[in-house]
């Protein structure tokens, strides 16, 4: 039995044949080998849309840098107006501390007192003692804060300016007094220095001249028990400034101002002098 099947049975060049299937063998062309992946070129040259600061000469453009700056400039835009005006203050007062901005002394005494020229009457000089309280702290105010020379000067002139306009026409005010204005200053100047105590003479003495000054004292003498000590009959007035002189002391502005006492006792026992002698 298996002879026969043995015998009856196909090869496998036979079975091959049949199916017209080659039995030579194949050379197959050799499959070409995948393109190598090409490494982008290195950038050598920043573009021109990325600033200077955010790129590497090394290493090309520095993203982690430039996100940093973007993230900075979104919390100050978020930030008020004050708060940044604020913060750039106090960068720059740290940055330029110690320094000397141009046209500003070496220390605060250093500043010269100058001002604008024609601003006082002729004949007046306006020369304020080295430690006079305001003339100290305009110095200090101004070296603190970098002022040169020239803005202080303009605050000196500012002074001026304005202490001469509020200084009284010393004319105009003896004559809305009438004919006898001498006279009725003198009577109340007098009264005042046999009747005040020394702060009230000071106050008084301090104060800037005017007629309603002379009359709102005349209305407290007329009330008062107290008359005006008699001058001596007879008797000649102690030698002292004229009329003229006394006038150009009152436009000094330790008068004006009330910084120097002595000078202003001595306008006032002036008129009281030439009162007295008339």
């Amino acid at each position: 039995m298996s002879t026969n099947i043995a015998q009856g049975a196909m090869t496998m060049d036979e079975a091959a044949a049949s199916a017209n299937i080659s039995t030579e063998p194949t050379t197959e062309a050799p499959s070409e080998a995948a393109p190598a992946t090409e490494t982008p070129a290195e950038q050598t040259d920043r573009p021109e849309w990325l600033p200077e600061k955010f790129w590497s000469s090394g290493n090309g453009p520095q993203f982690e840098e430039l996100a940093k700056s973007y993230s900075e400039l979104e919390q100050w835009r978020m930030k008020s107006r004050e708060e940044a005006m604020t913060h750039f203050k106090d960068e720059i007062i740290a940055e330029t501390k110690g320094q000397i901005a141009e046209g500003v002394p070496e220390a605060a005494d250093k500043y010269e007192i100058k001002f604008q020229e024609g601003i006082l009457p002729d004949g007046l000089e306006y020369k304020p003692a080295e430690d006079e309280p305001l003339l100290t702290w305009w110095r200090e105010h101004c070296f603190e804060n970098q002022l040169p020379q020239e803005k202080f000067e303009a605050g000196i002139t500012a002074f001026l300016k304005s202490d001469m306009e509020t200084v009284p026409d010393f004319d105009a005010e003896m004559n809305k007094l009438g004919e006898n204005s001498s006279e009725r200053y003198g009577n109340v100047i007098r009264w005042l220095n046999a009747n005040g105590s020394e702060k009230t003479r000071k106050f008084f003495g301090q104060t800037k001249f005017s007629a309603d000054l002379v009359e709102a004292l005349e209305d407290i003498q007329s009330k008062s028990s107290s008359k005006v000590p008699a001058m001596t009959e007879g008797a000649s007035a102690p030698a002292g400034p004229s009329e003229e002189e006394l006038k150009k002391m009152q436009m000094e502005p330790g008068y004006i101002n009330g910084s120097d006492p002595v000078l202003i006792k001595k306008v006032t026992e002036g008129y009281a002098r030439l009162s007295g002698a008339r």
